[in-house]
């Protein structure tokens, strides 16, 4: 079974931190990386408080859920600070793998027996996903 040690340095085989640096620097502008090990995973983490646009409803009904055969949602647009956490690592359950977990994004790359620039394009690929999705409103 892979231990922590070992799945940073797949990690670190992948610039998996230097690829969320860039991320940091050039999308969100700002946050925090940090590696972390725990006994079922170990991982970076990209955090940041960030401003983020949500609907706040204006509507004198209680909260709730909506009738779908509602025609208008009434609101207005709020900005709001809100927590965005982006991790890539490795799960001990599934050393095989390298995990993309965010809001809407839960990713395996295997990466056992397939060539390094093979991996290499599939974690970049999915952090560009991630990019582009994230570049029209929050995640």
């Amino acid at each position: 079974m892979l231990q922590v040690d070992e799945a940073r340095q797949v990690l670190d085989r992948f610039a998996v931190a230097e690829r969320l640096q860039h991320i940091r620097q050039f999308v969100w502008r700002g946050g925090t990386l940090r590696f972390f090990a725990q006994a079922d995973c170990a991982f970076y983490e990209l955090h940041a408080q960030r401003q983020a646009k949500v609907l706040e409803p204006t509507s004198a009904t209680a909260p709730g859920l909506e009738r779908t055969s509602a025609p208008i949602v009434e609101g207005r647009w709020v900005q709001r600070m809100a927590d965005e956490v982006l991790r890539v690592g490795i799960d001990l359950a599934v050393p095989s793998a390298i995990f993309l977990r965010t809001v809407g994004l839960r990713v395996l790359v295997p990466y056992v027996g397939r060539p390094a620039e093979q991996v290499e394009h599939a974690i970049q690929a999915e952090l560009n996903a991630y990019v582009s999705r994230s570049k029209n409103g929050p995640v």
